[in-house]
């Protein structure tokens, strides 16, 4: 699945990288973590390749891939 976002290029990858720009997922009632964002890959400015682990889950749950891929 493809999306655009209208922005700069450094707009963009300072939101994906900066922690301050990301709120994290957490479950209301109990307060802990749903979901672990984990980096594989990063090239400055242009791509992002990461995994996440459903936390909710369990320990044995596969984890979903993305990647970031960021043009001007």
């Amino acid at each position: 699945m493809d999306a655009i976002i209208r922005c700069t290029q450094d707009a963009l990858w300072d939101a994906l990288t900066q922690a301050d720009h990301m709120q994290p997922i957490t479950s209301p009632a109990a307060r802990f973590a749903m979901l672990r964002q984990v980096t594989t890959e990063m090239d400055p400015k242009t791509r992002i390749a990461m995994t996440f682990e459903r936390l909710f889950m369990g320990p044995d749950a596969p984890a979903s891939h993305m990647v970031y891929v960021i043009e001007p």
